[in-house]
């Protein structure tokens, strides 16, 4: 699981929580927005936990098509 390297996303944190409280294991880790991204792009990461805003996050997410769900 990724998420992006700032403060104000405590997304993460509970997706991590409810993950691990139905028995999944989870390895987590942050990035900046860029490296994040490229690395579920590479496979390295299979959730992306984040909030995502279309005015800020549409230069990442435009090339991936909707292999996402937002």
């Amino acid at each position: 699981m990724g998420s992006t390297a700032l403060s104000f996303h405590r997304a993460a944190a509970v997706t991590r929580r409810v993950l691990k409280a139905h028995g999944h294991r989870v390895n987590s880790g942050e990035a900046p927005h860029e490296r994040v991204f490229r690395r579920q792009e590479d496979g390295d990461v299979d959730v992306l936990v984040s909030a995502w805003p279309p005015f800020s996050h549409d230069t990442y997410l435009s090339h991936h098509g909707t292999r996402h769900v937002c």
